[in-house]
């Protein structure tokens, strides 16, 4: 199986949140570092999006938005332009690739453990439907979280 685990993110508070609505509850490295302590959702995960300092480019990587939580949790490549919503980047400091799909309000995560040295190979597996079987087998067992009101 390549795909083995998936988050689902909306926008909530401010403009660069976002809280899990939907996951697989399985992945380990979200588990412990997109918990929220304090605050909105307390025991929720979230995480930020935003644009990739200049800073952080290096060995000539071009990526230009980042998903962050205190710290950067993965870098965002667009592989295709005319696939807008797609990108692919790894989990930092681990070996698995992540496949980011984005909206405006949502950010759909999908996780191929062990496989960051060819995140871009997934990404074009997944992008032309390789992978769908996968996906609906994950999206079937899928935990929902009820976000608190915001106010």
């Amino acid at each position: 199986m390549t795909i083995n685990s998936y988050y689902k993110f909306q926008r909530t508070t401010g403009k660069s949140r976002f809280d899990c609505i939907e996951s697989t509850a399985d992945y380990l490295h979200f588990e412990q570092f997109l918990k929220n302590a304090i605050g909105y959702n307390t025991g929720g995960l979230s995480l930020h999006l935003g644009v990739r300092p200049a800073s952080w480019n290096s060995r000539g990587h071009k990526a230009d938005q980042a998903i962050t939580k205190n710290k950067n949790i993965s870098t965002l490549f667009l592989p295709d332009i005319k696939k807008p919503n797609l990108f692919y980047g790894d989990a930092k400091g681990t070996s698995d690739a992540l496949i980011m799909v984005l909206s405006i309000d949502t950010i759909e995560v999908y996780i191929a453990k062990g496989l960051k040295n060819i995140q871009s190979d997934v990404c074009y597996e997944f992008s032309s439907g390789g992978l769908d079987s996968e996906i609906e087998a994950l999206k079937a067992r899928l935990r929902i979280f009820d976000l608190p009101a915001i106010g």
